[in-house]
């Protein structure tokens, strides 16, 4: 298609398409919008729907020209364009981007999201973008030509390559509350005409340089500070669908936000995605915690930071982003769900670990006690030192290197190995993980004795595993 590979809008100015519900995979379009395109519209609204995969010139998943765009919980994953791999707006008036998900995008400018030539006030608020790669370092969140400001509230930009946020002809953009953590070469950029705009009560941290350009700015002025935000979970791999951008408890994001902006709970608002006045604050699961909270999985009542952790069952319990398979917190994962932990109760064992002989534990996981029981790299046993695991093209030491492994920095993907099914792990390297794996379908056939296969649909967000993982790619 031209424009448009997935759908096309073309109006004369007094439409109001609305799209929502809807999946729209592996679309190109030669110019504008390879998801869906919107030109010449009083106002678009799209709404619950789900962007991968889709290539176009400019806005690779979507795109929105002279058309007032609203975009609300929306998933924009692994679209290309040059500029705006994920969503590209034109011209708006007005509009807002919205409690949505933007990553593993990628594009010349704006990996994520690219606002140009804005005639009007646009919001972008409690969203995130993230995992997305811009390539002439033009930002994940790219804003062009400003004429009465783009207002930018409680957002993550994390984990991009090319850079957080880029502001070019933009001196009037607004950015309040923003997490802009580890974007490869830098935070927040601005070019000369942009210098002046307000940023203030921002975590900008993990950068070659956090602010690039004409800002002299900095932790402790306009209330910035500069210190990791401690999300949940966030595994800098090229792949976003393990991601979990919500704060642990002890974040210094929390209540370090804009005084002026309240979260609805009444206290000072949160940096971030899940803080401010707009933030989502219901409890889906009624759990007693909600995503703002520490809830890295509103829709299990199970799941929550009050819980006990049952280990080694594929599932975060208590949200404190800890390895499941790693009990003890040494970096090494059980060997018993093929890891090379002997003892992952015990901190002082794992592999490469000192063993002194005589006590009767292998504390180096060489099969003996003490010196010589094995290659494994322990000081005490001839190898390499401590720490050392004698297997340098092993990166994830599960015993394959990365010519044999399919993921070479995940210690519960090898070949051969048992599929655990609802971990988001293809821990076979068969191709396939969870229920897209036979091993998985049979289990989940055998256990409910042929379960309906269909059920109602409550909402597009329930449908997100199984479409981030046909969506799965590493860049």
């Amino acid at each position: 298609s031209v424009s448009g590979g997935g759908l096309y809008h073309q109006g004369d100015g007094s439409e109001r398409p609305r799209l929502s519900d809807s999946v729209l995979i592996g679309n190109s379009a030669s110019t504008e919008g390879g998801g869906a395109a919107f030109v010449d519209a009083t106002s678009v609204r799209s709404l619950s729907n789900y962007f991968g995969d889709n290539e176009g010139l400019t806005g690779g998943g979507l795109y929105a020209s002279d058309a007032p765009l609203v975009a609300r919980q929306n998933l924009v994953f692994n679209n290309t364009a040059e500029v705006g791999g994920g969503i590209s707006a034109e011209g708006m008036r007005s509009g807002r981007i919205e409690h949505s998900d933007i990553a593993g995008n990628a594009a010349e400018r704006g990996g994520g999201v690219a606002i140009l030539s804005p005639t009007g006030a646009y919001k972008i608020y409690n969203s995130r973008i993230y995992e997305n790669e811009s390539t002439e370092g033009a930002g994940a969140l790219f804003v062009f030509g400003d004429d009465s400001g783009v207002q930018i509230t409680n957002i993550d930009v994390s984990a991009n390559t090319g850079g957080g946020i880029y502001l070019e002809s933009s001196p009037d953009t607004v950015v309040i509350n923003a997490i802009v953590y580890s974007n490869g070469t830098a935070g927040i950029i601005a070019d000369s005409e942009s210098a002046s705009a307000p940023i203030s009560y921002c975590d900008v941290f993990g950068h070659d340089t956090d602010w690039l350009g004409n800002f002299e700015t900095g932790e402790g002025v306009d209330g910035h500070i500069s210190q990791d935000p401690s999300y949940v979970s966030l595994v800098e791999d090229g792949d976003p669908t393990i991601d979990v951008l919500s704060l642990l408890t002890d974040s210094p994001c929390r209540d370090a936000g804009d005084p002026g902006i309240l979260d609805p709970d009444g206290s000072v608002s949160d940096m971030g995605s899940y803080g401010g006045s707009d933030a989502d604050f219901d409890d889906s699961d009624g759990d007693g915690y909600t995503a703002n909270e520490g809830d890295c999985d509103d829709d299990d009542e199970t799941v929550n930071p009050g819980v006990d952790e049952t280990w080694y069952d594929g599932v975060d319990g208590n949200c404190d982003g800890a390895n499941d398979y790693d009990q003890d917190g040494d970096g090494y994962t059980s060997d018993a769900f093929g890891g090379t932990d002997c003892g992952d109760a015990d901190a002082s064992v794992y592999p490469g670990a000192d063993d002194p002989a005589g006590d009767g534990i292998d504390q180096d996981c060489d099969g003996a006690d003490g010196s010589g029981g094995g290659d494994d790299g322990g000081s005490d046993d001839g190898g390499g030192g401590s720490g050392y695991d004698g297997r340098e093209e092993d990166q994830d030491n599960d015993g394959y290197t990365a010519d044999e492994d399919c993921d070479d920095t995940e210690p519960l993907a090898f070949p051969g190995n048992t599929e655990l099914c609802g971990d988001d792990i293809d821990n076979d390297c068969d191709g396939s993980a969870d229920s897209f794996d036979d091993d998985c379908s049979a289990k989940t056939s055998d256990a409910c004795g042929g379960c309906a296969t269909a059920a109602p649909l409550r909402g597009l967000w329930l449908l997100l595993p199984g479409l981030l993982l046909m969506g799965r790619r590493r860049r």
